[in-house]
Order: C-alpha cells, then sequence, then structure tokens
C-alpha cells in the first residue's frame, strides 16, 4: 500500500474516531499531497517525494511548539508535539547508529576522503546510500559521523 493510499485511509479512521490531533496531523499531509498532484508535479506522486514534504511538515511543526514553549504556551506547544509525534508515524524506519557508522565508513572509502574538504562527497554518497537502504536517517547524525570519521 502507498503512502497515500495509507495517509487517506488514515484520515477517515480519525474523522470517525473523531481524533483532532491526527485529524490535523493527516490533514496536514493530505494537503502537502494535493499540493504536489495540483502543482504540476510530472507524473505520480510518489512516497519520496511525500516523505520529503512530511519531513518539512516535522521541521515546522517542531519550530512552531519551541517557540509555543519560548512563550510559554503550554496549550499550544503539547498539541503540536503529538501533531508531531502522529507525523514521525508515517516516516520509515530509522538507520541504527551502527548501521549510520557502517555506511559513512564505506563511503570514506569508497570516496577516497582524507580530510573534512572531503565531506561534501562523503555526504552525497552516504544520502545516496541511505536513500538506497529504504530507511531513514538524521542528517546532522549523519554529519557528526562523518566529521568524526574525518578529523
Amino acid at each position: 500500500m502507498s503512502l497515500k493510499e495509507q495517509v487517506t485511509q488514515d484520515l477517515k479512521a480519525a474523522m470517525r474516531a473523531k481524533d483532532t490531533i491526527a485529524l490535523d496531523a493527516i490533514r496536514a499531509i493530505r494537503g502537502e499531497i494535493l499540493k504536489m498532484e495540483k502543482g504540476g508535479i510530472e507524473g505520480e506522486v510518489t512516497d519520496e517525494l511525500i516523505i520529503k514534504s512530511l519531513k518539512t511538515l516535522i521541521k515546522e511543526r517542531v519550530e512552531l511548539a519551541d517557540t509555543a514553549r519560548k512563550a510559554e504556551r503550554p496549550d499550544i506547544f503539547e498539541e503540536q508535539d503529538s501533531v508531531v509525534a502522529v507525523l514521525k508515524t508515517y516516516l520509515p524506519e530509522a538507520l541504527s547508529s551502527d548501521e549510520l557508522a557502517a555506511i559513512v565508513e564505506a563511503a570514506v572509502v569508497q570516496v577516497g576522503a582524507e580530510t573534512m574538504k572531503d565531506m561534501g562527497k562523503v555526504m552525497g554518497s552516504c544520502k545516496k546510500a541511505v536513500q538506497q537502504s529504504g530507511k531513514d536517517a538524521d542528517n546532522r547524525e549523519l554529519s557528526e559521523l562523518i566529521k568524526k570519521r574525518l578529523s
């Protein structure tokens, strides 16, 4: 089942359950999918495009929650934290630290990297490997692992 179909089914289930938090999160995803479909994307909206958009949504909601925390608005940040939790359920399984370290090591050897000047090449190679694995990785963690390895 595609991610788009899963979102549609979950939207119906959340409506029946009258789960306002899940509805907010799923409607945001559905809105992004509709925007991509009507925005002139060539071909079908793929799971990869949806996941990319989902990561952006999560980042926006986390920033909103942080702003609400600073403004001492618990009603807003608690809701946004809940929405982020629902959004994260649609992301693929994350790679473990050991798996990431193995990918970084393989990329360093493949690219022949020796100094921090080669970080961009290693990062590009790592991103391709992560994408091929079908799993997800935190770019910050990946960047830190590369920096440790190259320094």
